[in-house]
């Protein structure tokens, strides 16, 4: 399977190129406990990762298999 990704929170880094995570703002939006389960997934199922494109960061969910995609979408489709 080639990876599925789902874009899950976006924001912008002004200040550094260093990245920080607004965690707060991500829980508030998408629910600690789908960022819990992601977190705890081991990586050969997904991992959550960063996109950066000038400014804008992209908070992703890499799935490598199908279970477990289809476990997420089963636990948290819209």
């Amino acid at each position: 399977m080639k990876n599925k990704r789902i874009n899950l929170y976006n924001w912008e880094n002004r200040v550094t190129d260093l990245i920080d995570i607004p965690w707060p703002k991500v829980h508030a939006e998408i629910g600690t406990d789908q960022v819990n389960w992601l977190l705890k997934q081991p990586p050969e199922r997904c991992q959550l990762v960063v996109d950066k494109l000038n400014e804008r960061l992209t908070l992703v969910a890499e799935f490598y298999r199908d279970d477990a995609l289809t476990d997420y979408y089963l636990r948290w489709a819209k």
